[in-house]
């Protein structure tokens, strides 16, 4: 049941009463109220073991505000539970206020014609490991400007640790355009700065143009991103060198979706550009400063499938390719029973195979995963390798395979 269905939904109590005249018979009656359902107060979230008749390993019990609508829905506190139902490792208590924008909580929460937005105060983080009494602590908190904005962010690190971390932001106020948008943020370790970032906002479209970031001392020594309008080049300027000059990237993005970056210009005039797969957002082909090209393809469902490399651009083979198998998942049935893999599923991955003269050669490098197709854990691998001897032409002289 999806958010808005449960609010929808009408919550009824039936409240018997009596009335009567002095000279009636008195008439019993029952009046339903109807109120709002704002949620449900607590839901508990249980992982189960497939494998282990459906045991619970590990649950999450969370409790929620519904006593209002200007609360509904939002979480007043989370514990971890392992299957014993020890708090491990950690809880979490965060606690919220409904606040109109003179910045004080709302007289009346069932008013109708307030106006109030939740604010998160403040988060509450207590670390169990299974014991009855936390052994670690920590919480983090908010403040907001009238418009709902985060004014200041505070995270208190390790209690007694000294790591108290404090996050100012401010934002413009673009009228009549009415754009608010954050212009400028400085974050202090137990008072010390530790970062200074300030933006320029084009208060007219909104469009962010500048992005600066200042050494310690408020010099603007550190890096400069600038920000054109629409398919046009952005660039970025690294941090001021002993002679304050800066090394600077310039970006050019797609023409067709203005989203991808096609193109990477340097100081120097160096460059490397790249096309995309958009219906996946992957890239399709790289080509670096000189000129060397790689190709990759993807499958129907958007998986890496072949890679050639600049020395196989001209080839029918692939530097690399990948297949898959079905994935298949053992699951239980209603009636209990295990219903076993009837595929085995895994991955191939075949590598180009050349000899001494840049001949290809029949067999490749393999490289077989187990199920689910994890690339870190290779079950089978073959490879061969060819040696030249003298001027002789070069000889298959081992091949090897291997299975874990």
């Amino acid at each position: 049941m999806d958010e808005d269905q449960r609010i929808r939904r009408p919550r009824r109590a039936r409240v018997p009463t009596t009335r009567s005249r002095p000279t009636d018979t008195p008439v019993r009656s029952t009046t339903v109220w109807s109120a709002i359902f704002y949620g449900y107060g607590s839901v508990v979230e249980e992982h189960r073991d497939t494998l282990a008749f459906n045991t619970i390993y590990r649950s999450v019990a969370r409790e929620f505000q519904n006593d209002s609508y200007y609360t509904k829905g939002l979480l007043k506190r989370e514990v971890l539970q392992d299957a014993s139902g020890d708090r491990s490792p950690r809880r979490k208590t965060p606690t919220s206020c409904a606040t109109s924008r003179t910045q004080q909580p709302i007289a009346d929460a069932q008013s109708t014609i307030a106006t109030a937005f939740p604010q998160l105060t403040r988060t509450d983080r207590r670390f169990y490991e299974g014991l009855l009494s936390p052994t670690k602590t920590t919480f983090t908190t908010h403040t907001y400007d009238t418009f709902g904005n985060i004014a200041t962010f505070t995270d208190a690190g390790e209690v007694g640790a000294q790591m108290t971390l404090l996050a100012t932001i401010t934002y413009t106020n673009c009228q009549p355009a009415y754009i608010i948008k954050a212009n400028h943020i400085d974050v202090r370790g137990n008072g010390a700065v530790m970062r200074l970032r300030d933006a320029d906002i084009d208060c007219t479209t909104g469009n962010l143009r500048q992005v600066r970031q200042s050494l310690t001392d408020g010099h603007d020594g550190a890096d400069r991103s600038h920000v054109l309008p629409e398919r046009q080049p952005a660039d970025s300027d690294g941090a001021r060198e002993q002679g304050r000059q800066r090394y600077a990237l310039t970006y050019q993005y797609d023409a067709t979706v203005a989203t991808h970056v096609s193109r990477i210009t340097d100081s120097f005039g160096l460059s490397s550009q790249a096309t995309y797969d958009f219906s996946f957002g992957k890239v399709v082909t790289t080509t670096d400063t000189n000129n060397n090209v790689t190709t990759n393809a993807y499958d129907s469902v958007g998986r890496l499938q072949t890679i050639y490399g600049p020395y196989e651009q001209s080839q029918t083979v692939a530097t690399l390719s990948f297949s898959f198998a079905p994935v298949q998942t053992p699951y239980y049935s209603p009636s209990g029973s295990l219903t076993l893999l009837t595929d085995v599923p895994y991955a191939i991955t075949r590598h180009v195979d050349k000899d001494a003269d840049g001949k290809l050669q029949e067999h490749g490098h393999d490289r077989h995963h187990p199920p689910g197709g994890r690339p870190e854990r290779v079950i089978q691998t073959k490879k061969d390798s060819t040696v030249l001897e003298d001027a002789s032409a070069p000889q298959d002289r081992m091949r090897r395979f291997g299975a874990g």
